[in-house]
């Protein structure tokens, strides 16, 4: 009986090492699959709410830039409209006498503060009259990309260019036919007026608009993307319609057409 009881607790002692072992596979595997399902659905639920976060910031690009592109083309369309009511008002040559331009373009920034100068341009290319900070009377723009445009089709937004300023700019021009001659009425707008029109901030500190060209030039000045004039990440535009919406790593990007110029209007919203 003693020697019994011997093997006895000599085995209870040598299986016991496996029994904890077992016990503790047990638990584990009950931990798990009491866990499981609450991980698939903290992972489902993860899942989802970052979608929802991801397509409401889309969404919320999407309007902003669609208000960007309405105020922006309003912009343009307002100073076309400028152009033209004021050249329908003007007989040439009382606008090009000593002085006269001066005190028009005086006049009409004191109404509309975007424009920097005021320029009246025969069917030439020749000056007839300037008004404005730099010395353009004698240069003639009969070989000016600009000039050919708004001969053929009547009015002209410019891209952003150096041209004989040698500082970026753009211009806007119309064309007035009279029976005497074909003249034109050019002026400049101030960039930095017009960078407060497309570059309100999108998402508060996050994100920002800008104009590229179909080079995908820059041809408004991007808080952090770029530079003026300098190169942005887009290359070789083409005009679509709608508004294309693009999630690129950290950011999601959304891009638009201008109505009245070809240039796109781009909004991007860092995650």
């Amino acid at each position: 009986m003693p020697e019994f009881l011997n093997i006895s607790r000599h085995m209870k002692q040598k299986d016991y090492p496996y029994f904890r072992r077992l016990r503790s596979k047990v638990v584990m595997a009950l931990l798990l699959v009491s866990l499981l399902p609450l991980l698939t659905i903290g992972k489902t639920m993860h899942y989802s709410a970052t979608k929802a976060l991801e397509q409401r910031t889309m969404e919320s690009l999407r309007l902003e830039v669609a208000k960007h592109r309405e105020a922006t083309d309003r912009f343009l369309l307002e100073r076309i409209r400028d152009l033209k009511l004021l050249s329908e008002n003007l007989n040439l040559p009382a606008p090009t006498q000593p002085g006269a331009l001066k005190r028009i373009f005086r006049s009409l920034q004191d109404v509309v503060p975007c424009f920097v100068d005021l320029e009246i341009i025969n069917g030439q290319g020749r000056h007839l009259a300037y008004a404005g900070p730099y010395q353009l009377l004698s240069k003639n723009y009969k070989d000016a990309k600009w000039f050919k445009a708004v001969m053929e089709h009547g009015f002209y937004i410019s891209d952003v260019f150096l041209g004989l300023r040698k500082v970026p700019h753009f211009v806007i021009a119309v064309k007035k036919e009279s029976d005497q001659d074909v003249w034109l009425l050019r002026t400049t707008i101030d960039s930095a007026y017009f960078d407060e029109i497309v570059s309100k901030v999108i998402g508060a500190r996050t994100g920002e608009a800008y104009l590229v060209n179909r080079d995908g030039i820059f041809q408004s000045t991007p808080r952090m993307a770029g530079r003026l004039m300098g190169l942005s990440e887009f290359r070789d535009l083409k005009p679509f319609e709608g508004i294309k919406l693009e999630h690129r790593q950290v950011a999601v990007y959304a891009m638009v057409w201008l109505k009245n110029v070809a240039l796109a209007l781009c909004g991007q919203n860092r995650s």
